[in-house]
């Protein structure tokens, strides 16, 4: 009776660890669903972060355009100036138009060199960007691969716990029929001390009435010794 509460208490045991190995597997699953999602948030990180900056790109070749022509129009303008000055005072409101251009000119590349260093700053946070989300993909591609690998491991637990919890049942079932056997033959070793104690009394009056008819025989013969008539 011990033993088959003993195996009660592991069956409970064993289907407390079976739940829990269920719930780590999913517990598992969901944190494999999670990573598979940080992954492709990753992937799709570095995807417009490389994007972005082949536009951050294209817009630093449009500023050296730009640039270019701010340097060719600050030219024209020089040259602009020279010619209104040979032209005296016919040429005195075209000198005032170049040198309107030449400081247009010259706002124009300061500008330029303004956006070129921010373009530059936005480059470098790009690439920095495209960098780590690398880095986090391929720290999530390892983290995939080991939630995997421990969802292989709870798997494999889960399967042998079942085992168990099936080979605990086995033998509690096989112990409370030991139980019900030992029971059967506690009752037959009963019954037989029954009628050994019934035996041991039969036993006894066959015994008495040996003996009576033991000292009854040899009254009889001690009777007929005494009439025998001599030869």
């Amino acid at each position: 009776e011990s033993a088959a509460g003993t195996a009660t208490r592991i069956v409970e045991a064993a289907d407390k660890s079976s739940e829990v190995s269920t719930r780590g597997r999913q517990a598992v699953t969901a944190a494999h669903d999670i990573m598979l999602k940080i992954r492709e948030d990753s992937q799709d990180i570095s995807d417009k972060s490389s994007d972005l900056l082949t536009s951050v790109e294209e817009v630093g070749s449009i500023i050296c355009s730009v640039n270019a022509i701010a340097d060719q129009c600050k030219i024209l303008a020089v040259n602009a100036s020279i010619e209104a000055a040979k032209a005296g005072e016919y040429g005195a409101g075209f000198a005032v138009v170049a040198q309107e251009v030449k400081e247009l000119a010259e706002q124009s590349k300061e500008a330029t060199v303004q956006i070129t260093g921010a373009l530059n700053s936005i480059r470098i946070a790009i690439e920095n960007v495209v960098v780590t989300a690398g880095a986090g993909a391929k720290r999530t591609e390892e983290g995939v691969t080991m939630i995997a690998n421990s969802g292989a491991i709870v798997n494999d637990l889960g399967e042998a716990i079942r085992e168990n919890s099936e080979g605990a049942n086995i033998i509690a079932s096989n112990i409370k029929q030991q139980t019900v056997g030992l029971k059967q033959i506690g009752t037959a070793i009963g019954q037989i001390k029954t009628v050994a104690e019934e035996n041991k009394g039969i036993s006894q009056s066959i015994e008495q009435i040996a003996n009576r008819m033991d000292r009854g025989m040899n009254e009889l013969l001690g009777f007929t010794d005494k009439w025998r008539v001599p030869k």
